[in-house]
């Protein structure tokens, strides 16, 4: 149920810890019962063309960088990595990062093609059950994790071709800026406590900073948003241009430094929060020092850990209350929940949103909010 790493100082383990996760333990049953179904039928059709022109686009883009042509170019080829070698310096990052973005689609095509769906049990309709398996305990930091599929971390574009077996619509509520949410609750950083308490919005100030523009839209707030959580778990600018990379966005080192010295200058207390902890041998387990000592983790891990395990200590407890009120949860997604779709939409926003609030008490410090920008729910 826990990591060995635990169990070596389980007196040091607060009592949260283990009391959490007994309390849990009935509702992973819960969740190992519900299945996701997959429309296979329109999967087949607008899901895997699309993906297949984003594998085609990715393919072209390697082409012209190396100027060879695209049946040269195949995923698990070492021919493109000896190419990529004999470029230009200044070429290499931009070409290990397409490399690595059509790998990465062609991964994904491969756990969503028709071979590996034939694997999972289908309906009368032909519908795909996605039963995952699920851990309540599954890193240092308490996130559950779910395998035999992961149904925590199917990608965005597989979303709208879900739906839950009881035959409701799924509806995805997610936890607006979750983890800038929680870390300036527990860093206490009063100008970031500020922009969630007065309605602010941190990554559409951090895309202005980026594109040096007043007027900002859903794209660069996006990459914004991607940059400054990067930075926060320790990610410096090469390191976070290449991650970019590797998805739809894309951003230059100079912009990621603009970012970096900005987050220094106007939230310094949430910074050098982090940096302490990175430092400290004691662990800090949602948002609180620990006696757990050594463990064998690197400063960045201990720097990402207090914000990961209160995540996942609040999603746990919402999940929870979500169950007692009746509210059929199906999966959960790292800041995000997916319940069904049988009751009227915006009494569940209000109970949502009163019931997230409540889950706030579970951790050991003052979590800021400001009620219009809370939740964000819509039908998948």
């Amino acid at each position: 149920m826990f990591p060995n790493l635990f169990l070596d100082q389980k007196s040091a383990v607060p009592t949260w810890v283990w009391q959490s996760t007994e309390d849990f333990l009935p509702m992973v049953s819960k969740l190992d019962t519900r299945p996701l179904q997959l429309d296979l039928a329109r999967f087949m059709g607008n899901g895997l063309e699309q993906l297949d022109q984003k594998i085609i686009d990715a393919k072209a883009a390697l082409a012209e960088l190396l100027a060879v042509s695209t049946n040269l170019i195949d995923d698990n080829s070492n021919l493109v990595p000896r190419v990529i070698s004999t470029l230009p310096t200044e070429l290499i990052d931009e070409a290990n990062a397409k490399l690595a973005r059509y790998q990465q689609l062609s991964r994904l095509r491969r756990q969503w093609g028709v071979q590996t769906l034939s694997r999972y049990p289908h309906d009368s309709l032909n519908r795909v059950l996605l039963y995952g398996e699920h851990r309540i305990w599954s890193s240092i930091s308490g996130r559950m994790s779910a395998a035999h599929p992961n149904t925590m971390a199917i990608p965005k574009m597989i979303l709208p071709y879900l739906g839950s077996s009881s035959g409701g619509e799924l509806i995805k509520v997610d936890v607006q800026e979750a983890e800038i949410r929680l870390l300036a609750g527990m860093s206490a950083d009063p100008a970031l406590i500020n922009v969630f308490e007065s309605g602010g919005d941190l990554y559409a100030d951090g895309a202005q900073v980026l594109y040096q523009t007043g007027q900002v839209n859903n794209v660069q707030r996006n990459v914004a948003k991607r940059a400054i959580i990067g930075i926060i778990y320790g990610q410096q600018q090469q390191s976070l241009t290449h991650t970019l990379a590797k998805t739809d966005f894309s951003l230059d080192v100079d912009a990621a430094q603009r970012l970096f010295e900005w987050l220094r200058c106007h939230y310094d207390t949430t910074m050098h929060f982090l940096d302490f902890v990175a430092r400290d041998q004691k662990l800090w387990l949602a948002g609180k020092r620990t006696d757990l000592v050594g463990l064998g983790l690197s400063t960045t891990q201990r720097r990402v850990i207090p914000v990961q395990s209160a995540m996942a200590k609040l999603l746990k407890q919402f999940i929870l209350m979500l169950d007692e009120q009746g509210l059929d949860v199906i999966e959960a997604q790292h800041d995000a929940v997916f319940i069904t779709g049988n009751q009227v939409f915006e009494r569940v926003r209000e109970s949502m949103e009163y019931l997230l609030i409540q889950s706030f008490d579970c951790l050991e410090f003052r979590v800021p909010y400001e009620h219009e920008k809370l939740l964000s729910i819509e039908k998948v």
